[in-house]
């Protein structure tokens, strides 16, 4: 059975990798309404070592449009996360910077048909999940990930790509596709989608041609949006447009970029992610990956 989507603001081309007209729709319906931006988030719904929202008003609301660059994109989006970045980029723990640095990359390396990255699609940071209370836990459900909300755009396309279509470049010289993972989404959400360049497993043994971390993106279909509550840390709101994502490095799913040779498998198979970014407003601490800032 097929999902009804949201009005579309033009047809996928799969074949061409571009945006074309749509032909004149009926009407769909209105979308669901997005959540109040501004509202300030539970901070005691927050997990351990996740930085607290700033209660005053979205830092990226009035912000200009980035320039399409990985590090303007971060900045714009850590803006919707806080309203005092420096301090709440310091607050984050090694492995929670590696995961939002990762994470952010391999959004920006990978394109929709009109040819920008699907980060451009992303609207709002609401968590940023290392590695647990340590920042050394490897894996779990409730670790090393983002959950994010996107833009209409975005959402239609990951429905497409639920529906089996091959319309978002995964940046690897493969595409988005239908999740491969025999435990499906991750609840609550209902539809859940992966880069097709990854993690190449049979059961627990790693397959010649691996090109780990295979990202894997879960978001709600039309009319299911609920809350999500995972574990004792966290506890969002329902938005009918969010997006929880995560990297799979090795047959076990473990997700942390700090533990073993993560890091170096993300950047043999997927390149430079630029891991010394920090907000351009702060000023970095130190040399290297996953550095501080004042």
């Amino acid at each position: 059975m097929r999902h009804a989507r949201r009005p579309r603001r033009g047809a996928f081309d799969a074949g061409t990798w571009r945006a074309t007209p749509a032909a004149p729709a009926l009407d769909a319906g209105t979308p669901p309404a997005r959540p109040d931006a501004s509202a300030p988030r539970d901070a005691a719904a927050r997990p351990d070592g996740a930085t607290e929202l700033d209660a005053g008003a979205d830092a990226g609301d009035d912000a200009a449009a980035p320039d399409g660059s990985l590090a303007a994109l971060r900045d714009a989006l850590f803006a919707t996360y806080s309203a005092a970045p420096c301090a709440s980029w310091a607050a984050l723990d090694r492995s929670q910077r590696a995961v939002f640095l990762t994470l952010t990359h391999r959004l920006h390396t990978s394109r929709l048909p009109d040819g920008r990255s699907v980060l451009e699609h992303i609207d709002r940071l609401y968590l940023v999940l290392g590695g647990g209370s340590s920042g050394t836990t490897c894996g779990g459900a409730a670790n090393n990930r983002l959950f994010l909300s996107m833009d209409d755009v975005l959402w239609t396309a990951l429905v497409a790509t639920w529906e089996r279509e091959r319309i978002i470049d995964d940046g690897g010289g493969g595409a988005w596709v239908r999740t491969r993972d025999a435990a499906g989404p991750h609840a609550p959400f209902d539809a859940s989608t992966e880069t097709e360049t990854g993690l190449d497993c049979v059961l627990l043994f790693e397959r010649s041609g691996s090109r780990p971390p295979t990202a894997q993106a879960h978001f709600f279909l039309e009319g299911s949006a609920a809350r999500v509550e995972r574990g004792a840390g966290i506890s969002l709101e329902a938005d009918p447009y969010m997006l929880e994502i995560d990297h799979d490095f090795d047959c076990l799913h473990d997700s942390n970029p700090i533990c073993d040779d993560h890091e170096r498998r993300y950047r043999d198979n997927h390149g430079d992610f630029e891991c010394g970014w920090v907000p351009s407003a702060c000023t970095p601490a130190g040399d290297g990956c996953y550095r501080s800032a004042s």
